[in-house]
Parts: C-alpha cells; sequence; structure tokens
C-alpha cells in the first residue's frame, strides 16, 4: 500500500491547520513541514493541529539543529508526543551556512554537531535518561515518559550508522547526498577532494596546446 505525504505551510497557523485537516479527510498518510529563518516553527504549528486531527502524521523536513539546544528539541517533541501520540516524524538537521551566518551562526563541524545531538535526543526520548558530554554538546536529564515520546525516532543508532556507512550522509529526513566518507568529516574530505580535483585540472595541459618554454 502506497502512502502519500504533502508538504504544508503559509504564514497564518489557522491556514495550515486548515490544510492539514483536509489533507486528513482525503486520506493522505503524512503532512509535511519545513522549518527556517523568522517563519512559523513546525514542531509549534504540529501540536496546535494535533487536537484538530485523528491519525494524519506530522513530519519535520527539517527542523535546523544549531539554533536550538537538543532538549529543548526534546521539550516540544515530548508536547506532541502527549497530544498526538506515534503521529511525529521528527527530522533533525544542520541547515546550510548561508541561513546559518544570517543569524550570525558559525556552522563549525556539521556532522560531529548532528552526531551529538542525536545521540541526546534519541538517548532522552527513548530511553529516558541522557548523561553526555560530548564535543559540541552536554546534557544530563531524564523524563518521565520515554518511548512514547520517541515514536517516530526510529532504532537509537539508525541515523548515526547511515551517516558513517557507505560513504552516504543523511543530513535530513529522506534527502541524501554521496560523499566519499570512511568517518564522521565526510565534508571535510569531500571539501579537500573537489579542491585537488580542480587544482589538478587548473594545471592539466590542454590538447593541441603546447607548453610554454622558461
Amino acid at each position: 500500500m502506497s502512502r502519500i505525504g504533502v508538504a504544508v505551510g503559509g504564514n497564518k497557523v489557522q491556514d495550515i491547520q486548515v490544510t492539514i485537516q483536509q489533507a486528513e479527510e482525503l486520506g493522505v498518510d503524512a503532512a509535511w513541514m519545513t522549518t527556517g529563518g523568522a517563519r512559523l516553527d513546525s514542531l509549534t504549528v504540529f501540536a496546535a493541529a494535533a487536537g484538530s486531527t485523528q491519525k494524519i502524521k506530522f513530519g519535520t523536513s527539517i527542523v535546523p539543529t544549531f539554533p536550538r539546544h537538543p532538549l529543548v528539541v526534546a521539550q516540544q517533541v515530548q508536547v506532541i508526543a502527549q497530544l498526538a501520540p506515534g503521529r511525529l516524524r521528527l527530522g533533525l538537521g544542520p541547515s546550510h551556512r548561508p541561513t546559518m551566518r544570517s543569524m550570525g551562526i558559525r556552522m563549525q563541524s556539521p556532522l560531529g554537531h548532528l552526531r551529538d545531538y542525536l545521540r541526546i535526543v534519541k538517548s532522552l526520548l527513548q530511553e529516558g535518561k541522557v548523561d553526555f558530554d560530548g564535543e559540541h554538546y552536554q546534557a544530563h536529564e531524564s523524563i518521565a515518559e520515554p518511548g512514547r515520546a520517541g515514536d517516530g525516532l526510529g532504532p537509537p543508532s539508525r541515523i548515526l550508522r547511515a551517516m558513517r556507512s557507505g560513504g552516504r550522509w543523511r543530513n535530513q529526513l529522506g534527502l541524501s547526498r554521496r560523499l566519499p566518507a570512511r568517518h564522521g568529516f565526510a565534508c571535510d574530505e569531500e571539501g579537500r577532494r573537489r579542491r585537488r580535483t580542480s587544482s589538478a585540472a587548473a594545471h592539466r595541459p590542454r590538447p593541441g596546446v603546447r607548453p610554454r618554454q622558461r
């Protein structure tokens, strides 16, 4: 059986709620919403839409990680998990440098940052407790109702494995790019490879052109 999702968005929460309600009535499986800049926050909108819907799933594509601490995301996810149990599909990612620069955020080591972020969020929401001191984040917290809040996140290490295996970096739910990665510094490795390729191409003699004698 095929599943159909729809992208929602807009400037008014009421309009987005109506769109989600209509999608549910038409049998659409999931409503997906992007968060970015100063636009409406997808997690907050989905919390508002939870009470007027029954079964449609809510997907974030994506929630940028750099502007908010992972514990803040865990707080929001718990609210939706109580209002719409099992219906949230949480997509997290580092976004991209132009957007982060516009906020004055230095986007350093995005993969290492995302690895720490996911470890905190998934441990807290699925296991109920996190004690973690990483390179980019620290978190020592517990919650009352793990498991239910973690529905839709997948097995604890699925995303971490995807980031490191087969040269595939997954920075958004459903979107990925092929990188020659053997560890968590795929972006840096790709950047160096491209610079080496560009440099070699610039110094490669063109067909029919004799090198200048010095």
